[in-house]
């Protein structure tokens, strides 16, 4: 987490352009615990949600139901997992 803070403080731009494909979909929500106190109150609003972070994941939740016991799931997981790629590879390039 201190290189991912490390990166937005010095690339705040090249972050927010890279978390903007999370911005354009409705499955997953970014979760984590939060620090209480502010850590750095300059960034903006959109860049504190990753900055005040302990730990980050990225969670979709939904109803069970029948598609979790049929080939549906795997057409989901599928769209989910391309879905994500594009951030798994940009977290993966700043990992430190």
């Amino acid at each position: 987490m201190d290189g991912l803070r490390s990166y937005i403080e010095s690339r705040p731009a090249k972050f927010q352009k890279a978390i903007a494909v999370l911005d354009k979909q409705k499955t997953f929500t970014l979760e984590g615990e939060r620090y209480k106190k502010i850590l750095n109150p300059s960034l903006s609003e959109s860049l504190q949600e990753w900055y005040q972070r302990k730990n980050v994941y990225l969670v979709a939740n939904c109803e069970v139901g029948s598609r979790l016991f049929s080939r549906g799931i795997y057409q989901d997981l599928c769209e989910g997992f391309a879905l994500l790629s594009p951030m798994y590879k940009f977290l993966w390039q700043i990992r430190g």
